[in-house]
């Protein structure tokens, strides 16, 4: 329970960045509802059986800062080794993953979540005979 406050907390966090880094640009009143039928598939680099969807992003929601991905992993699918400048969040609504570092492994079931910080390599793989679905949570980089 501790990590999903942290999680819901850090969302909250950005969020509440966005708003108020954006609200002379946009206003303070700036609320965009995504459905889930708005959103389109995207191919993302070293991932395998899976789908990605943008849930919200520039494009998406107008957010500037961050963007929130949903990913549906099947079973056998992943995210190959390697890392990325920026930080990250998966956060895991349903089924399960195993998230490995130079030197953990981590099992995230169904509402856990994990923080991996910028150019930490992992990799990620869905052990399971069921779809995972996961939220990622990224920032934009720096300009």
């Amino acid at each position: 329970m501790k990590r999903l406050l942290n999680a819901v907390c850090v969302f909250l966090m950005l969020a509440s960045i966005t708003l108020i880094s954006n609200s002379s640009a946009i206003g303070a009143e700036d609320i965009k509802k995504v459905t889930l039928d708005q959103v389109k598939p995207y191919e993302v680099a070293k991932h395998f059986k899976m789908i990605a969807l943008r849930l919200h992003g520039k494009e998406e929601s107008g957010s500037q800062n961050f963007w929130v991905g949903m990913s549906h992993f099947l079973p056998g699918g992943g995210a190959e080794w390697g890392a990325s400048a920026l930080e990250k969040i998966y956060f895991v609504l349903e089924g399960e993953v195993v998230v490995k570092s130079e030197t953990k492994e981590f099992v995230l079931g169904p509402w856990e979540s994990i923080y991996i910080g910028p150019n930490v390599k992992r990799d990620l793989i869905n052990k399971t005979n069921k779809t995972a679905t996961m939220l990622v949570i990224m920032p934009y980089p720096k300009k």
